[in-house]
């Protein structure tokens, strides 16, 4: 088996949860490494990149996301271990609020929501973590979180 690294990122509203001691413990009792760890303030110009692909398809949360992920500081986390991206986001949990799995950590600690309702309104789920969706996502977003200058 093929080693993967991947980007976890604690968000706003995580950290002021308190969750990132819960969130490490976690990935590491599920053997993956931490290779990288940058605690940041992501300003517009990187949540715009990190959020191109929301963005376009859902132009009308723009607002909503850069103010939600450049509020506070975000933790990134570059793990690395054995079938990382599916372990990362199977302890994050489901990205749809009502298939959210009981013990990960959307599951355990992010408001049930209905998206539909809070899209109307644009407004976004605050969902405590990121995790990439696949390699390609995962480099792309390692690149631009750890060359990036805080």
């Amino acid at each position: 088996m093929e080693m993967e690294q991947t980007l976890v990122m604690i968000k706003p509203d995580g950290m002021s949860k308190k969750l990132a001691g819960q969130i490490i413990a976690k990935l590491e009792k599920e053997g993956l490494s931490l290779k990288e760890m940058k605690l940041m303030s992501l300003t517009n110009k990187i949540g715009e990149k990190f959020y191109q692909d929301t963005i376009k398809n859902l132009p009308h949360l723009k607002k909503a996301l850069l103010d939600y992920i450049t509020r506070s500081p975000t933790l990134a986390l570059k793990a690395e271990g054995v079938n990382a991206i599916n372990i990362a986001r199977a302890i994050r949990g489901s990205s749809d609020p009502s298939k959210v799995e009981k013990g990960s950590i959307r599951g355990d600690f992010a408001e049930r929501v209905n998206l539909k309702e809070l899209a109307g309104q644009g407004r976004i789920w605050e969902n405590i973590m990121h995790a990439s969706g696949d390699k390609e996502e995962a480099q792309k977003e390692c690149a631009l979180i750890f060359n990036e200058p805080n």
